[in-house]
């Protein structure tokens, strides 16, 4: 975990191009990776970015 970096919400959403209500929904219905910090979200880059592959893959195969 030492190399891996945490974003926030806004980070995510930024990252995503998506909005908030958007992103907790994906979190909610999706599996998005989070942990929940206070009263807000935070994210593990190495796990969004591997959420991410298997969304695309998933997307992929869907299409073939």
């Amino acid at each position: 975990m030492k190399d891996d970096k945490i974003l926030t919400t806004t980070e995510v959403c930024d990252l995503l191009k998506t909005n908030k209500n958007t992103l907790y929904m994906k979190i909610r219905d999706k599996g998005l990776p989070a942990f929940k910090l206070g009263l807000g979200y935070r994210f593990s880059l190495k796990k969004l970015k591997e959420w991410m592959e298997t969304q695309f893959n998933e997307s992929s195969s869907k299409n073939k």
